[in-house]
């Protein structure tokens, strides 16, 4: 009975069995591994939608409360102001890292965005105000040569 309450539950959820460890998942490539999400992300897309319209509704009230204390935004500004969803699907940090590289490279993506991305950053201010101290270093060094 508790196999199937289980399996019923997983189903229903669309959570695959491997990441409860029910299977053995050894020899599973990346790809295998996004088909297992594939119905969870589907799932946590149509809750997405709801939950941005939900706060867009939210953001208007907000606005109009502002606008009663005195504080205006223009509409280009408002605009600006967004949610960001993030699925927690199990990745390889190397491909995500190439990945990022890659886009840099071809000048597709800032910095700023890079160190966002990346699964070893998690103050991206701090980081830019260290690189910005690196670049400026590493200028006043060659500039002594």
């Amino acid at each position: 009975m508790y196999k199937h309450l289980m399996m019923s539950l997983m189903d229903i959820s669309g959570t695959p069995s491997v990441a409860m460890g029910k299977v053995d998942i050894s020899n599973l490539s990346e790809v295998s591994i996004k088909l297992l999400y594939t119905m969870a992300n589907l799932k946590a897309m149509i809750g997405e939608k709801h939950i941005k319209e939900g706060m867009k509704q939210r953001f208007n009230k907000f606005r109009g409360l502002l606008q009663l204390q005195g504080t205006t935004f223009k509409d280009d500004e408002w605009d600006t102001l967004d949610i960001v969803f993030s699925y927690a699907m199990p990745q390889s940090e190397k491909d995500i890292i190439d990945n990022l590289a890659k886009l840099r490279e071809i000048q597709g993506i800032s910095i700023e965005s890079v160190l966002n991305h990346s699964p070893y950053t998690t103050d991206v201010v701090s980081e830019m105000n260290r690189l910005s101290e690196e670049t400026v270093s590493v200028e006043n060094v060659e500039s002594a040569e």
